[in-house]
């Protein structure tokens, strides 16, 4: 798909999306990401640009990089067709929309250290006035570098490969619900220690790590809503109790669940893993 846009499309507009001032009603995404409409398409946004808050036509060949914690709100366009790809800490996460469905793909591994510099160069540039033709030089490379990126994490289709990615297709469906190591690796037909050695060959975390970065990614979501309390959000999450929830989310983003919502304090850079690792679910 991302393929598809590369050979359809031609970049010949990089723009940032900043992350102030606030957007009204709308949310900071924490991690970093691009957004475009697909070939042909386009994608009307309410966003950040050159420091105000306007809505914009994102058509082919306009290309948005935001920055950790800018909103990009949709404005209602039933037709539109969109294309988002988002880096997170353990994958890269594309999202796709057509025909008003969604479509997700996340991969196995976080973007490689090749395209990180060039993501990392691009971002810096965002409140300088550098020339579009360096911006789209590098947005080109970029892009070519997450596609070498998708197509290798597709190339192996050896069975552990297969048995890793149901189980992580497992744990995003049911990680709400109290599920564990050994309840997957029942649904699987495997054992526990088979499971726990398919996720140490992976590169992103062992199990408990993996299913607690996709409890708190959803909390964080959840988070933005207002309306919702922290035991709600506990709950949604697939949290046993909100005082759980509370240390784990401490643990991993290095404040409370209220002091992040408050501060909106949610750029990557501010909150990494501290020892290195997750408090997991026992």
């Amino acid at each position: 798909m991302v393929r598809q846009y590369q050979g359809k499309s031609k970049i010949n507009e990089v723009l940032f999306a900043l992350a102030k001032p606030e957007v009204p009603g709308g949310y900071g995404n924490p991690y970093p990401r691009l957004v475009f409409a697909g070939p042909g398409g386009q994608y009307r946004v309410r966003t950040v640009l050159d420091g105000k808050v306007c809505d914009y036509m994102l058509t082919d060949g306009k290309f948005l990089c935001c920055l950790p914690k800018s909103c990009v709100m949709r404005r209602d366009d039933p037709e539109h067709t969109t294309v988002s790809i988002v880096f997170m800490k353990h994958c890269i996460r594309v999202v796709y929309k057509l025909d008003e469905e969604f479509y997700w793909y996340h991969s196995r591994h976080p973007l490689s250290a090749g395209g990180d510099l060039l993501l990392r160069g691009l971002s810096a540039f965002a409140r300088e006035k550098r020339s579009q033709e360096l911006l789209i030089e590098i947005a080109v490379a970029l892009l070519d570098v997450i596609v070498d990126d998708l197509e290798k994490d597709t190339e192996d289709t050896g069975k552990a490969l297969k048995t890793y990615q149901q189980a992580l297709y497992l744990m995003r469906n049911q990680f709400q619900a109290d599920i564990s190591r050994e309840n997957i690796a029942a649904q699987l037909e495997i054992t526990p220690s088979h499971l726990s050695r398919l996720f140490r060959n992976s590169g992103i975390g062992n199990f408990t790590e993996v299913l607690t970065r996709m409890r708190l990614e959803y909390a964080v979501e959840l988070l933005c809503d207002s309306n919702v309390t922290q035991d709600e959000v506990a709950e949604g999450a697939g949290f046993r109790s909100c005082s759980y929830f509370i240390k784990v989310f401490r643990k991993y983003y290095g404040t409370t669940p209220a002091r992040f919502c408050r501060s909106g304090a949610q750029q990557k850079n501010e909150y990494e893993l501290l020892n290195g690792e997750v408090d997991g679910e026992k």
